[in-house]
């Protein structure tokens, strides 16, 4: 009896450890996910990145035919 309860509580430790891991890499992704929406927003304003109005409004008063890309 004491065996399988052993075994029972090892298992319970894998299972609360396997949780702890993905919660740590899903924290440590969206960490990521902040830092590169900050970077996006703070894009200077004479570079044309994006699907802004402005950027949109600049490459039309420039000539250049509007048009995008997606990766």
């Amino acid at each position: 009896m004491e065996v399988s309860m052993i075994i029972k509580e090892k298992w319970k430790r894998l299972l609360w450890f396997g949780l702890l891991i993905i919660f740590v890499v899903l924290t440590a992704l969206y960490g990521l996910l902040i830092k590169f929406q900050w970077a996006y927003r703070n894009i200077p304003t004479h570079h044309f990145i994006g699907n802004r109005p402005s950027t949109v409004s600049a490459l039309k008063e420039q000539g250049f035919p509007f048009s995008f890309l997606v990766i």
